[in-house]
């Protein structure tokens, strides 16, 4: 107890003895509040899904992350090599990790491998969490508050508005990114990218490392996801000091499209399509070996990009429609309201004759065409409905939040004092 109590008190520190991520103006109490309704969340969500589930991924996650821990104390040379990536010398450790839930599993790929870089993250903070899961779910929390702290200042840089402060507790994000899960760490990565971007767009201020360390853990974690931003992200940042407006982006999308066709016809790159179609067939048959109970009719597709481009506007409607009505329980309930949002941003904009190419700003334009790419493609590839909903949350965030801004900065013009 002694120890959970030391976390808290230093994850209070930092989030309440930084101004930075005070955001709210005189309401500053309202991050520690958030903060603790995530965690408070973190710990129900966990218990449910570790019953109804068997404790699944988070119960592996944290249980080798204390493994891990435990190599640490008896051979550190080994902890420092799982760390960085390459095979254990001892053969006690490797005796060891064979009793591992995920990590020896996981060995497709040493570095770029999202199961066993969130063990490594998690291995650090065992190595003094004394093997106490609330300690994690601790920093899960911080770490995903950090990350929209950084959203909200990338999208809202001159003043963040109070209500703005309810994407943390929007019910997707309230479930996925509170548990020993690696949305935290991909949100911290993305808000970190998109702030840095921002700050050297908007007054030319170089935070090159910020940026390293979003870009390190959008590649760790979801790397197509970063790759979708990286276009429009270019092109905002190499024009730094210019004048552009949302065509030079979607110019820049355009260009990537047809290089991404020509580099796949080539064979120089894989067959992304085909990659598609491969997700989607083992994911199926996943859901089906397994007995989900929310499997969705698989969106029937070619693996060829005229087919992905006809069936993207199915995908679209299906990722933003789950639940549907019919499906929904208490549980469900939660998220079909939440499909409510973007209809009714829509529709507020409407009602304040917002101008179209408010929309058009670079951020904007970066946020809704990679945004709309990663929920469509989480529903070509992902026929059960619950990991569509999981999956679809940082392309959700980043549409939301675009037209929350849109919606904002409307507001305050009209509200702006008119000058002689």
């Amino acid at each position: 107890m002694s120890i959970l109590l030391l976390h808290l008190a230093l994850a209070g520190l930092l989030l309440w003895g930084t101004r930075f991520w005070r955001i709210f103006g005189s309401h500053s109490w309202l991050i520690l509040l958030l903060l603790a309704i995530r965690f408070a969340c973190g710990i129900w969500f966990t218990e449910g899904y570790a019953k109804r589930y068997g404790g699944g991924d988070m119960h592996g996650y944290l249980h080798d992350a204390r493994l891990l821990a435990e190599v640490a104390d008896e051979a550190p040379v080994d902890f420092i090599r799982l760390f960085a990536g390459f095979e254990p010398e001892s053969d006690a450790t490797v005796e060891k990790l064979n009793g591992s839930k995920i990590w020896i599993d996981r060995g497709y790929n040493p570095w770029f491998n999202d199961g066993r870089n969130l063990i490594r993250i998690h291995a650090l903070i065992a190595l003094t969490s004394n093997g106490n899961p609330l300690v994690h779910l601790v920093w899960v929390n911080l770490l995903a508050v950090f990350g929209f702290v950084f959203l909200l200042r990338a999208f809202f840089p001159d003043k963040v508005p109070v209500w703005a402060s309810a994407c943390m507790i929007m019910p997707n994000a309230l479930v996925w990114s509170t548990m020993l899960l690696k949305e935290h760490l991909l949100l911290l990565g993305m808000g970190m990218v998109l702030y840095s971007c921002m700050r050297l767009a908007k007054d030319g201020k170089k935070v090159f490392g910020l940026f390293g360390v979003g870009a390190t853990l959008m590649i760790c974690f979801k790397s197509y996801w970063f790759f979708m931003l990286l276009p429009g992200l270019a092109v905002w940042v190499f024009s730094s000091g210019k004048s552009i407006a949302g065509r030079h982006v979607f110019s820049a999308y355009l260009v990537s499209a047809l290089l991404l066709l020509l580099l796949s016809a080539g064979h120089i790159i894989p067959n992304i399509p085909e990659m598609l179609a491969g997700q989607q067939r083992n994911a199926w048959r996943l859901a089906v070996y397994s007995g989900a109970g929310s499997v969705l009719s698989p969106i029937v597709f070619s693996p060829d990009w005229l087919s992905i481009l006809r069936h993207t506007p199915e995908a679209l409607a299906v990722a933003l429609m789950q639940p549907l009505p019919k499906s929904i329980n208490d549980v469900a309930m939660v998220f079909f309201l939440e499909n409510l949002l973007f209809p009714a941003l829509i529709t507020a904009l409407v009602f304040r004759r917002t101008r179209l190419q408010s929309l058009f700003t670079p951020l904007h334009s970066i946020s809704i065409i990679s945004g709309f790419s990663m929920i469509a493609i989480s529903a070509l590839t992902m026929p059960v409905a619950g990991t569509l909903i999981r999956f679809r949350l940082p392309g959700l965030l980043l549409v939301l939040l675009s037209l929350a801004a849109t919606y904002h900065q409307s507001t305050t013009r009209s509200a702006a004092p008119l000058h002689s």
